[in-house]
């Protein structure tokens, strides 16, 4: 470790925000939606430094400038009693619009750790006669880990589905479940870590396909 200590500053934001919420006379359906702009001034971004160990030698430098703006929807429909199916999309920017770090100028790229696109879609069944059944697929778009090593610590986009079915009485239920089912292999976050001879990034990656089985008893 470097055994270094590094000041900062303070940072200042400005937030510009539309929204609408609307929910159905009948609750059948709502819908929620907000379009927002960040307007950052010397924000303060979390960094490893030249010849620093990733994750353990960790600074905060403050970009000159740098802004933020898109769109979140969300729309839930309750198509019967027993049915709801619902989704939601969101689209982001970000930017360093000024940003020289160490002597590297930083100004045009994106924010580590954030995505351009995410969506999701599901649905969830309650059944009177006692069985359930949900199911979620969402979308997240690529996007990398570390400031200064957008390739060599890119995070791939991902497609995932998740589902449980089951059975429901007054105190008990029973219910088998999958996660990741359509198998992707994904990372979860990357660190760049040549500087101590790694041949490539380290990190940590997603749960593979896996399946279960549950039993629940309430009193």
């Amino acid at each position: 470790m470097l055994g270094e200590v590094r000041p900062y500053d303070e940072e200042f934001i400005d937030n510009y925000e539309l929204f609408f919420r609307y929910a159905a006379p009948d609750n059948r359906w709502s819908a929620n939606g907000n379009v927002f702009y960040f307007d950052w001034q010397d924000q303060q971004v979390p960094f490893t430094p030249e010849n620093g160990f990733a994750g353990l030698d960790e600074f905060i430098a403050n970009a000159g400038s740098s802004s933020v703006y898109g769109l979140e929807v969300e729309l839930d429909i309750r198509v019967t009693d027993t049915l709801e199916v619902f989704g939601a999309l969101g689209i982001s920017e970000t930017e360093f619009d000024e940003f020289i770090i160490d002597g590297q100028d930083l100004s045009g790229d994106a924010f580590p750790g954030s995505p351009n696109w995410n969506a999701a879609l599901g649905f969830s069944y309650n059944g009177a006669n006692g069985v359930f059944a949900s199911g979620t697929y969402t979308y997240v778009d690529e996007t990398y880990s570390e400031l200064g090593a957008q390739d060599f610590t890119a995070i791939s986009d991902r497609n995932l589905l998740s589902g449980k079915f089951g059975y429901r009485r007054d105190h008990w239920s029973v219910y088998v479940f999958g996660e990741n089912l359509l198998d992707e292999d994904y990372e979860l976050g990357l660190f760049d870590r040549r500087q101590i001879g790694a041949a490539g990034p380290l990190g940590s990656v997603a749960d593979p396909l896996t399946f279960g089985a549950g039993i629940d008893v309430n009193w």
